[in-house]
């Protein structure tokens, strides 16, 4: 799916003016990086074509979700300050949503998330934004920011509440 899924669950696609077609997900072989995970399901956005510094790549998908407390999840993206919703893209998502931090992997992040020029039915959408010039083959990565580091580690202890005495491994079971 390239657009969002409305509260309602009408679909809306994204306009055509940005570069999806110049990347693509491949599986993560590198077992140093810091998205790889063991049971084999680690992807990520590479580009498979030139991308210009300030080219749109293209707009973060997925089903809107009216903000709840702890309903939080590693795959959503809130487009703009003080709107009560976010962009949940765990189940909806399009290529977007495997863009990775950049910590571990590049000093810099090659995009940024920006608020697109344009809302879908009275919802801001991101747009996806090259930082500088990106190679073939080169990793997609932003900056996640700090929340979203706390807020993950508030969701990975909620949903694996019982931890280790001697080391920081944390389970669902006791």
């Amino acid at each position: 799916m390239n657009g969002i899924n409305l509260p309602h669950g009408k679909i809306i696609e994204f306009p055509n003016n940005s570069s999806y077609h110049k990347v693509s997900i491949t599986d993560i072989s590198v077992r140093n990086h810091p998205a790889y995970h063991r049971k084999g399901d680690s992807k990520q956005l590479v580009a498979n074509s030139f991308i210009e510094k300030y080219e749109c790549i293209g707009y973060y998908g997925g089903e809107i979700v009216y903000l709840k407390k702890n309903d939080w999840n590693p795959y959503q993206l809130t487009p703009k300050d003080g709107e009560p919703y976010f962009i949940d893209g765990e189940q909806f998502g399009n290529n977007m949503r495997y863009i990775n931090d950049h910590k571990g992997v590049d000093s810099t992040p090659n995009v940024g998330f920006f608020l697109a020029d344009f809302k879908i039915e009275g919802f801001y959408v991101t747009s996806v934004v090259a930082l500088r010039n990106i190679e073939i083959g080169e990793e997609i990565l932003a900056s996640y920011g700090e929340g979203y580091w706390k807020s993950l580690k508030e969701w990975h202890e909620r949903k694996n509440p019982y931890k280790c005495d001697e080391c920081d491994y944390r389970t669902f079971e006791p």
